[in-house]
């Protein structure tokens, strides 16, 4: 399939301001009260805390979540989306493959902190499991078995429900665009450095990269894009398309992104 430039006549960028964070100037609180500039050692410190230099947890610092989900790694997502910029609903699947990096593995944890998006269902191989929705934590899904150190696995979790912004710009995000009297749907994510658990359900350990596919279902007047390169655009039922994206390097979840609009194609 041929590869497109994908612009718009007026993007999303316009309505989601950009930030890049600046590393001069950081300074930390000596035992006196005053501040004096970071060295090296103390920035590279800080960054580490509680976490080894994948990102796993390294001695439960950042919780029990965080502590039973370096038990596994991520081999990879797809996620099938169907977004609704109208009702700013969002319905979702997501098929994670992985590998047990520890013996007699009997639960997996997902970071999940939505608050108003809820887990229906979670499958293994057809048949449902039971699992646990920590609000504003995590998902804890109890296993059919153990699985042995080394042995992979897949799981499919069902969620729907209104997204909220976790912070200003962050997670998946609904707005209009408003140019000269054309008004047009925006939605976007903005989910660095750890925010794609506020809006899907995974592993959001930047160091534990994936591959990843996305489909998206959404209006037909619109276009969703996503990473990597477009394989499919269906019409699937009146009124609405899907696409899919298929990302051919693996990376963190807080890449994973969506954009929907009335994009125009440039080939």
């Amino acid at each position: 399939m041929a590869h497109f430039l994908l612009l718009s006549i007026l993007t999303c960028v316009m309505a989601f301001p950009l930030f890049v964070p600046v590393a001069s100037h950081a300074a930390t609180v000596r035992h006196d009260g005053h501040t004096h500039p970071l060295t090296r050692e103390e920035f590279l410190e800080a960054k580490v805390v509680g976490a080894d230099k994948d990102g796993a947890d390294k001695d439960g610092a950042l919780g029990d979540a965080a502590a039973l989900s370096s038990r596994y790694d991520v081999l990879s997502y797809d996620l099938d989306l169907r977004v609704d910029p109208g009702t700013t609903h969002l319905a979702g699947a997501v098929l994670m493959r992985f590998e047990s990096l520890f013996d007699g593995l009997s639960e997996i944890v997902m970071d999940f902190t939505a608050t108003d998006l809820v887990v229906s269902r979670v499958e293994h191989g057809g048949a449902e499991l039971a699992f646990r929705q920590m609000e504003g934590d995590s998902l804890v899904i109890t296993l059919p078995a153990g699985l042995a150190m080394g042995q992979r696995d897949s799981l499919l979790v069902q969620y729907a429900g209104q997204p909220v912004e976790p912070a200003w710009n962050r997670g998946l995000m609904f707005r209009n665009v408003n140019r000269n009297g054309w008004r047009a749907p925006c939605v976007a994510s903005h989910s660095e450095v750890a925010y794609a658990k506020s809006w899907w359900p995974c592993k959001d350990r930047p160091g534990d990269k994936a591959m990843t596919s996305m489909r998206i279902t959404v209006p037909d007047t619109l276009v969703a894009v996503s990473n990597g390169s477009l394989v499919e655009d269906t019409l699937v039922e009146p009124g609405w398309r899907r696409m899919h994206w298929v990302e051919a390097y693996p990376m963190p979840t807080y890449l994973v992104s969506v954009a929907i609009s009335p994009y125009a194609f440039f080939q």
